[in-house]
């Protein structure tokens, strides 16, 4: 199990950014992990969502664990996938941003 996660995630991290979550999705949809594992992973997206929620009028990773939560929803629904590319590049270009803001100088 624990060779398996590691070999999805090294999957994962190699694909470009912009393409890697519903990626995802589709090598899971080719699994076809079955109706369990489809809820499990709904109702941990719904955990960690709400969890978050609540993290941020409290202290924790608030932003955090609402990211897992929609990412735990990406795997399960193709729209939600590719709201997560979106967002990933966005984030990225934000991030690019901020780095070089003072080097234009």
């Amino acid at each position: 199990m624990r060779e398996r996660i590691r070999k999805e995630w090294r999957t994962f991290s190699a694909e470009p950014p912009g393409t890697r979550f519903e990626r995802h999705y589709e090598r899971q949809r080719e699994l076809e992990g079955g109706l369990v594992g489809r809820i499990t992973w709904m109702v941990a997206g719904v955990f960690f969502f709400l969890a978050g929620i609540v993290m941020l009028f409290t202290p924790g990773p608030g932003l955090l664990a609402i990211g897992f939560g929609f990412t735990c929803f990406a795997r399960e629904s193709r729209g939600m996938a590719r709201f997560c590319d979106r967002t990933e590049m966005s984030i990225r270009r934000v991030w690019e941003r901020w780095r070089n803001r003072g080097s234009s100088k």
